[in-house]
């Protein structure tokens, strides 16, 4: 009986170590839905304003509503994996990625303007030195519920 036992616990501990990653439970997809105190390093100081996202699976939606201007928002989260994108219209339109992690109620990462290199613009103007990062801040406040209200947000 001893050695039953014995076995049978060399052989679960034997399957528990090789088991694969697939094995492992996945970190259950963060709510983003809602209203964020949304900031990053911008060229000239730190940008500022309130990100509004609703949330369909994996797939955000959204608005931002800041000094900069309000661009349409969208975006993926994975677990607690966010892409968010910043698309801001005008004379010359542009794309800001934000990438990072979810916190609970805190998300932070690195950004990057799209089709953009070593820090200068469209331009040639060299951008002023950042470090590229950026956090946001859950405020309290109901969730944004449909698509039609994400899409009044700006």
């Amino acid at each position: 009986m001893k050695q039953v036992l014995i076995f049978l616990s060399a052989l679960f501990l034997a399957t528990s170590l090789f088991a694969s990653p697939a094995d492992k439970p996945a970190v259950p997809t963060a709510n983003l839905a809602g209203s964020w105190q949304f900031s990053w390093e911008a060229r000239i100081a730190t940008e500022r304003g309130i990100l509004r996202l609703q949330q369909d699976g994996t797939q955000l939606k959204g608005g931002y509503t800041g000094p900069g201007g309000s661009p349409v928002a969208s975006g993926t989260v994975n677990g607690n994996k966010v892409s968010i994108n910043l698309a801001f219209s005008g004379a010359h339109p542009f794309t800001i990625v934000f990438t990072g992690t979810v916190d609970g109620d805190k998300m932070s990462g690195k950004f990057q303007i799209a089709n953009m290199k070593d820090g200068y613009d469209a331009h040639g103007e060299n951008a002023r030195p950042t470090d590229y990062s950026w956090k946001a801040s859950r405020i309290s406040g109901p969730p944004v519920q449909s698509a039609s209200q994400a899409n009044a947000l700006h």
